[in-house]
């Protein structure tokens, strides 16, 4: 289910004799995706914190962080589920 292909997916360079090389690097998609959801989550636990839902920060945490990759695998199943359209494409 995970998209082992990288959020950021290359760097082109050329070395000395004009030889293309082409790089991948970068977070997988499925981390791109939990870290956008995590600015999310934690802003939610701050704003609840006080409510007595979490015993401890490091709860509220370790919450923050398992919402925020159930969200990003929903969002690459979602990928798999949904057709893209390009300009120019019916």
């Amino acid at each position: 289910m995970h998209d082992i292909n990288p959020a950021f997916p290359s760097n082109i360079a050329f070395d000395s004799d004009n030889n293309i090389h082409i790089y991948a690097d970068g977070m997988e998609l499925r981390d791109y995706f939990a870290a956008k959801a995590l600015t999310v989550e934690l802003t939610r636990m701050i704003s609840t914190f006080d409510d007595g839902v979490f015993d401890s920060w490091e709860d509220a945490q370790a919450s923050a962080a398992m919402m925020s990759y159930s969200m990003a695998d929903r969002m690459m199943y979602a990928r798999t589920q949904t057709t893209i359209y390009r300009d120019g494409e019916d």
